[in-house]
């Protein structure tokens, strides 16, 4: 019992993690596409 929930907190880091990663890729991406629209006008 006491591993599955160790596995269980790990994979619930995991998420958070990829979560946290995937909302920090989205803003990065949507701050370079601004940068690129105000090089190009």
């Amino acid at each position: 019992m006491k591993n599955h929930t160790r596995y269980n907190n790990k994979e619930k880091t995991a998420i958070l993690f990829n979560k946290q990663f995937a909302a920090f890729l989205k803003c990065y991406f949507n701050h370079l596409t601004e940068i690129f629209k105000l090089n190009r006008s």
